[in-house]
């Protein structure tokens, strides 16, 4: 995957939408936006270790706002935060596991590596600690 940006970031304000993208070679990230209340709509972040590219990608409900200051500004810290939460009910002799993907405001996350979804791998281990199960679940 080769990563054309570092970052995006979708904001609405009203019943319009502004999109700001950064490249991971500037050095001034610095944005005009008209001052004004925005919701946080989407996110992209890219960042490239030793393995590979990582792509974080969130959408979904506005939850973060932000307030630009017409004499200050404002200071927008998406992050690339991921919380990873597990669950698992029992159903007589079948169990269901599901798990949710998150970022820093609680909005959903998908994450990719070198251009593919990354699968969520699980291991189920009995009250001995021997595996007994396991596998890989998809999403999105």
């Amino acid at each position: 995957m080769e990563a054309a940006f570092a970052g995006s970031v979708v904001l609405q304000r009203g019943d319009r939408f502004v999109t700001l993208v950064w490249s991971k070679d500037e050095k001034d990230r610095r944005r005009a936006l008209p001052a004004g209340a925005y919701q946080i709509k989407t996110t992209r972040i890219v960042r490239e270790n030793g393995d590979g590219w990582w792509f974080l990608s969130s959408t979904g409900p506005a939850r973060a706002k932000v307030s630009v200051e017409e004499t200050s500004g404002a200071t927008l810290d998406i992050g690339d935060t991921v919380h990873f939460k597990a669950m698992a009910k029992a159903h007589g002799k079948k169990l269901q596991l599901g798990f949710g993907i998150t970022g820093r405001d609680g909005r959903g996350l998908s994450v990719y590596k070198n251009g593919k979804r990354v699968p969520v791998r699980y291991k189920l281990v009995n009250k001995n600690g021997k595996t007994i199960g396991g596998g890989a679940m998809n999403y999105g």
